[in-house]
């Protein structure tokens, strides 16, 4: 076994990125994902299935403005990082420094225009006049989120994985914190003010870590946003933000499918179940948080067979890290949604279900970062399109389900994923072949 793993890692560059990155991005995730999980927990036992529903449409609803603020930003300053940071530190610090720039215009607009919609959004689709001065209340994690984006994009392209660590341990520190405090005796609305908090506090301290990782590498940040650097960031950025716009607001489509259908108790079941996601992926997007940096690094070298190498070690990894965790949470779902207090045992098929689709997605994940990391950013779109389309056709389809056929929409969503995203960058991969050249091995004329 331990020679089959020491094969299939190719080259001791990318062993040693690989286990470091891994180390300290399990470490942070691990920590803070844990955290987060026990504010959730939390928000459940203390909200009931009802109100924890309706927590879970507000969390959803704001997930739409952000992905619309966020511009694609985070994803592309995490490109142009990593490709430029050791060949080019003053184009990357540039381009990070237009990104932060960019980001916190975008929060400010996008947090202005949902705390301007809240009243309509909550009374004409959402049906529920109560959650208005919430949603306007989200407006902060908004703006700070959205603020926050660009930062973790450039940690992340920079490979200063233990930096992340210690930032989303901090941010799950204070979540949590914030969570026992408010929850009891605010409700859905102290909910909203302890991620208001936390994410305050992750922009600081995301910032504070920039500052110091870009000085080790010798990057000096430019807080100016020029016509060239904007054109630069959009021309990545937009694809990946039109992506998102194709798929996040499906999810909430489909959250609001759930509600129409079923009450906003089903859909507290359902983020019961969906909560588990998190813990079964936190391992893997720990892992795959190094697949677009590890991916796009390789471009300038125009080496397929190593690029190849590491989408297949990345892929088979990031699979198994999920399968660990998803096979014991299938087994014990019963006993583990009894953590979120009474009300919420009926979430056991769908928690099976989302687990089943979460191994799906662990294994899918990085062949998204290479059609990323490849520039086929049309693809890429088209793609999010169709998946937003099966989301949105499933929930629909098992509609009478409540929060289980929520789930096997999902479930059915994954295997169009995998069935239709792996024969194409298969033949994308072919493509770029006919282009790329091996690397040429220099040859010391005088030692001959």
């Amino acid at each position: 076994m331990a020679k089959f793993i020491y094969d299939f890692t190719m080259g001791s560059d990318l062993r040693r990125r690989l286990a470091t990155g891994t180390l300290w991005s399990v470490v942070g995730a691990g920590l803070g994902q844990s955290l987060t999980f026990l504010s959730a927990i939390l928000c459940g036992r203390t909200l009931g299935p009802l109100r924890y529903g309706e927590f879970g449409i507000l969390l959803s609803t704001i997930n739409v403005f952000l992905m619309v603020a966020s511009m694609g930003l985070g994803i592309a300053v995490t490109k142009h990082a990593a490709q430029w940071r050791l060949t080019n530190p003053t184009r990357a610090g540039r381009l990070i420094g237009a990104s932060l720039v960019a980001s916190c215009a975008s929060g400010l607009a996008i947090a202005g225009l949902q705390a301007a919609a809240a009243p309509w959004l909550c009374e004409t689709v959402l049906k529920a006049p109560n959650l208005v001065k919430d949603l306007q209340l989200s407006s902060l994690t908004i703006l700070f989120t959205t603020m926050n984006a660009a930062q973790l994009g450039a940690l992340q392209g920079l490979e200063a994985f233990r930096a992340l660590a210690f930032g989303g341990a901090a941010r799950g520190l204070a979540l949590v914190s914030l969570i026992a405090v408010a929850v009891p005796y605010g409700g859905v609305e102290g909910a909203i003010w302890a991620y208001a908090g936390a994410s305050f506090l992750n922009l600081v301290v995301h910032q504070l870590l920039l500052r110091n990782i870009a000085g080790k590498h010798d990057i000096s940040l430019r807080y100016r946003l020029s016509s060239a650097e904007f054109r630069e960031l959009v021309r990545f950025g937009a694809p990946v933000l039109i992506a998102g716009v194709s798929f996040t607001p499906a999810v909430w489509w489909s959250n609001m499918i759930l509600v129409t259908h079923s009450g906003f108790r089903e859909a507290g079941l359902f983020q019961a179940a969906m909560q588990w996601q998190s813990m079964i992926l936190f391992l893997t997007n720990s892992f795959t948080a190094l697949s677009l940096p590890v991916l796009s690094s390789v471009l300038p070298e125009k080496n397929i067979k190593k690029f190849r190498h590491h989408l297949r070690v990345l892929c088979i990894l990031s699979g198994a890290l999920a399968a660990l965790v998803a096979i014991p949470v299938c087994l014990f779902a019963p006993i583990l949604l009894k953590l979120y207090g009474r009300g919420f045992e009926g979430a056991g098929w769908a928690l099976a279900l989302i687990a089943l689709s979460s191994v799906l997605t662990a294994v899918i994940t990085p062949v998204g970062s290479a059609i990323w990391a490849l520039d086929a950013t049309t693809s890429g779109m088209l793609l999010a399109l169709l998946n937003g389309i099966v989301l949105v056709f499933g929930a629909y389809l098992f509609s009478a389900g409540g929060s289980t056929g929520l789930a096997a929409a999902y479930l059915l969503l994954s295997v169009v994923k995998v069935f239709v995203t792996v024969p194409f960058t298969v033949r994308l991969l072919r493509s770029r072949e006919k282009h790329w050249t091996p690397p040429t091995r220099v040859i010391d004329t005088a030692s001959a």
